[in-house]
């Protein structure tokens, strides 16, 4: 189970290894390889070769494909590091890209592709890992790297998160066009803080509708020493499969951590209803210059419901939090368990919620759900 938590600065969305010489790739952090790079007990070419050995191990999963240059950038790397010259906190941190192996038709939510096959759950053999970016959600849940990196336009990060047991977020629009994938929230934090401070990126202008102010700013220090106590938490009950997650252990579990949770029972976030909204185009958005002017793409007449439907449905939410002082809403990022290989899509994703409305949210695993067999 993974619940999404969302807020008007940032949403939270609530879901063999190689061994030697004392490193162990499986659950290491940015944090941890800085520290041993640094500190001299590993090469950068040591960091990288392990994470390659491990992946020899997986290969069956079809996660990824790998770089033929890897060890040859990571000794580069590494006399940058002994030199003193190494080049901030990701320096020599093994990271996948998006598009190492996910699913081609994009907002299936299965992770099948010509290239690459079909991607496996690490948890489950039998099951998907979600998608589109199933292929880094199964290989960051696998330790073939630290984190992962991609677009997150409807659902992409945050069901592979969903599905592997991680931590992903999708930024506001205009703060970064991109979103991330990791096994911890704080390999999140360093990630957004160092994408961010990337700046205005000429090939995305919303890029250059952040504010200046949200630049320079380490989201990581604002993990240390923080509570849930005097926080305030909305819980959208109609996103939520009650079935698998009963409700009143959710509202004692962050009672007694010192929050307030309160039900949100607004109509308008009906999963069924929300579903219904028109996504496909915003996938493809991006390929739509290379359209012929004349294509029946470029003269489609826009749904002026389905914009209606939207609009409302942003100043719904905007008002929930407004009327009850939320610090950010929850809900559960996916209602229906992932489905079975062969299956062609994968229903019940909430992630359409804040793609439509542009809110930001962050995916937080809330523990394992049963099997529905």
């Amino acid at each position: 189970m993974k619940l999404s938590f969302l807020s008007r600065v940032g949403f939270f969305a609530v879901v063999f290894t190689c061994v030697s010489s004392g490193f162990d790739s499986r659950e290491n952090t940015i944090a941890g390889i800085n520290n041993a790079l640094n500190t001299g007990v590993f090469s950068c070419n040591n960091v990288v070769s392990f994470f390659l050995a491990r992946y020899q191990h997986l290969i069956q999963l079809n996660a990824i494909t790998l770089s033929s240059d890897a060890l040859n950038i990571a000794y580069a790397m590494g006399i940058l590091i002994a030199s003193g010259n190494s080049r901030g906190a990701l320096f020599c941190i093994p990271i996948l890209p998006k598009d190492y192996n996910l699913h081609e038709v994009v907002l299936e939510g299965i992770s099948v592709s010509s290239l690459g096959g079909q991607t496996t759950n690490p948890y489950d053999r039998t099951r998907t890992p979600g998608g589109s970016s199933g292929g880094i959600g199964a290989a960051i849940a696998t330790n073939f790297a630290v984190f992962g990196t991609g677009i997150d336009t409807v659902n992409s990060l945050r069901s592979s998160a969903s599905a592997n047991s991680l931590f992903s977020f999708r930024p506001t629009p205009g703060l970064f066009k991109r979103g991330a994938i990791a096994r911890n929230v704080r390999d999140l934090a360093v990630t957004l803080t160092v994408m961010v401070s990337s700046g205005y990126d000429a090939a995305d202008n919303a890029s250059a509708l952040a504010p200046p102010s949200a630049r320079g700013i380490d989201y990581s220090s604002e993990l240390s020493g923080r509570e849930l106590s005097g926080l305030i938490f909305g819980l959208i009950k109609g996103l939520f499969n009650l079935t698998v997650m009963p409700w009143p252990t959710l509202v004692l579990t962050l009672r007694a951590a010192g929050a307030a949770a309160t039900s949100e029972k607004e109509t308008v976030y009906n999963a069924i209803d929300i579903a219904t909204l028109e996504v496909q185009t915003l996938e493809y958005r991006e390929f739509t210059d290379a359209c012929p002017k004349n294509s029946n793409v470029s003269n489609a007449a826009s749904n002026p419901v389905n914009k209606l439907s939207i609009q409302n449905l942003t100043i719904v939410l905007d008002s929930t939090f407004s009327a009850g002082n939320f610090d950010a809403l929850i809900y559960s990022e996916q209602k229906i368990f992932v489905f079975k290989l062969g299956s062609p899509s994968q229903s019940g994703p909430n992630g359409i919620l804040t793609a439509m409305t542009g809110f930001p949210v962050v995916v937080v695993p809330a523990g394992l759900s049963p099997s529905p067999e």
